[in-house]
């Protein structure tokens, strides 16, 4: 960790952050369905978390979130 100021501005890329092989396994760089059936909560719940920075939250978050979650409720 480090020390943020003030006023600076954060960002972090996502496609890096859906890389992490220690998360998403040593094919993390292939996109694989199955990977979010995964019976590991810990894990999982972390990759919920990751995929929230994708939408993002709030007064900024993506207009189209909801009706992405509602397509894979039809699907799931």
């Amino acid at each position: 960790g480090g020390l943020v100021l003030g006023g600076t501005e954060v960002g972090v890329s996502i496609l890096s952050l859906f890389r992490i092989k220690e998360i998403y396994g040593e094919d993390a760089e292939v996109f694989k369905l199955e990977g979010w059936f995964e019976e590991d909560v810990e894990r999982l719940e972390f990759m919920t978390k990751a995929s929230d920075l994708l939408f993002s939250k709030g007064r900024w978050q993506c207009l189209g979130r909801n009706i992405a979650k509602l397509q894979l409720k039809r699907w799931f």
